[in-house]
Parts: structure tokens; sequence; C-alpha cells
């Protein structure tokens, strides 16, 4: 896919002119003397780091060189499963939550190709703002609208009455729960009554395979599909599906799909940061059915 290969040249490139940090803005730069951006990832992404989180636009690059092959992989594979539930009649709106870098982006519009696509980004962080106009101008060619809404997610679906046909949720329940569990705690309980509404037509919800019961987003996912019950005049479909085999301590995450990545070949730019060549994530995919 040409656009993710752009992807990948703009984050290498820039990875390599910007300098390394001499006044970094987290407590500690971890960089060391080999100055590799991924001791610093590899704190931030610790289950028992919360106090520090993307503060250096370096480190969204190799955000990216080292995770985007997975990453967009994982998304690429669940917009290919609901493909046979969409209709293109008019153009499909996609909303992501947290949405960083927006590898989701490039999953849907490597899937459903040429099909005119609405993706709303939302996002509090400004580290991500470089990436997010990159995005503008990769998609320029494409007919594909993107926007990325200054607002509170949940407060813009209620105040403008939105009805949504696919909602992602790509690696952000996790990362929420552990820097904000009660902010966390309250949006899950909001979104269940915007799901139980019927404000969107599917939801797809991609996170790290930690299976504990609490502070996980697979405890966030469980927790949103045992709150959904058939009502009126919506049912709901819940499939849960895992690409890593598990270890002698986890159990299977519902079924076993494809662990392969799509995006290939890995562009010789991105093999020095060591890509992820696997899927590995778990994954939960409601489809909400009018009764």
């Amino acid at each position: 896919m040409q656009e993710f290969d752009n992807l990948i040249r703009f984050c290498a490139h820039r990875f390599d002119t910007i300098p390394f940090c001499s006044n970094c803005m987290m407590s500690q730069c971890r960089k060391c003397s080999s100055n590799n951006c991924y001791n610093c990832l590899t704190h931030i992404h610790s289950i028992h780091t919360t106090e520090e989180h993307y503060s250096c636009e370096k480190i969204t690059y190799n955000y990216i060189l080292k995770h985007g092959y997975r990453y967009v992989s994982e998304m690429a594979w669940a917009f290919s499963d609901i493909k046979k539930y969409v209709d293109f009649s008019e153009p499909l709106n996609i909303f992501s939550v947290g949405s960083g870098p927006c590898t989701e982006l490039y999953g849907a519009v490597a899937v459903y190709q040429n099909k005119p696509l609405l993706f709303c980004g939302f996002d509090q962080s400004s580290i991500w703002l470089p990436l997010q106009h990159f995005n503008k101008e990769n998609f320029k060619d494409k007919p594909v609208t993107i926007e990325y809404p200054d607002c509170d997610f949940i407060e813009f679906v209620k105040n403008n009455n939105l009805k949504c046909d696919i909602l992602v949720l790509n690696y952000f329940l996790s990362d929420f729960i552990k820097y904000q569990p009660q902010e966390c705690e309250s949006f899950i309980r909001e979104l269940i009554a915007l799901i139980r509404e019927g404000r969107f037509s599917t939801i797809l919800i991609n996170d790290v395979m930690l299976l504990y019961n609490t502070g996980t987003g697979y405890a966030c996912m469980e927790k949103i599909a045992r709150q959904l019950k058939t009502n009126n005049n919506i049912s709901f479909d819940c499939q849960r599906r895992h690409f890593a085999v598990p270890n002698e301590f986890q159990f299977e995450y519902g079924s076993k799909h494809n662990d392969s990545i799509g995006f290939r070949p890995i562009l010789e730019e991105a093999q020095p940061f060591g890509p992820f060549e696997t899927c590995g994530s778990i994954q939960l995919i409601i489809r909400t059915i009018k009764n």
C-alpha cells in the first residue's frame, strides 16, 4: 500500500532529522548511550508505569516504525472481516477514539480501497499533530475525508445526535485505564449507553494481550460486552479473537486468527527499528443488529 509506505518513509526521515532530546520532557530520558528511543517507549508501555506518557515527538516516529506494521495489519484483519456487513451506498463513516497516529485509518483504506470514507479521529494529545497533518496530505488523492474534531468524543456524539458506521478503539482502553482509571470507567459507562441506543453499527476494539481482570484493556472490553443486553429494538453479536498463541499463564481469548502481517515487504527504512512481523493483539468485534 503506497500510502503506508509513505508513512514509514516520513517517520524514518523525521526520526533521523529531529535531534535527540537535550532537555527531555519526561522525568528522565532513557535513550541512554545507545541513543535508542525505544528504551523510552518500553518504559512508557510498561504496565507499572503511570506517571509518564508520550512527551517527545521523536518517540512518536519510533512508535510507528516499531509497531506500525503490526497495528495496521491487526486493524486490516478486523475491517476485512466485517466488510460483508458494510453498506457502501453512502460514504462510510469511521470514528476512532484515542486515534494517535491513526494506524486504523491505513487499515481501513487498504481493505475498502477506493470506497468513500469519512474518518474522524479523536485524540486530546497534541504530540500527534505532525502525523495527523501528514495523514491529511497523504490521502488527498483518495476519496477519504479526514477530520480531527477538537472536542470530547462522548459530547460530540451526544450533541450532534450522530450515528456511526464503525467505531474503533485501537489500543485505547489499556492506555486510558492505566493513566486515568476513574475517567476511563466513566467513559465506559457512557459508551455503553450510546451503544445500547444503536449509535454505532459496529464497534472494533483492538488491544494488547494482557488478560488480567483489572486494569487492562481486556477487563474493559469484557465489561462492555457483559453489559450489552438485547432489548426490544437491538441485539448484539460479540466476537472475540486473538492472534498470538497464549503462553502458559494466559487463556485463549475467543478464536485463533491468522497472525500474518499484511503489509509487505517491510521497507528498508523501517528495518533498523526491528518492526514486529506478526500480529499479537486481542479483538472484540461488536455488531448491533436491529430486531
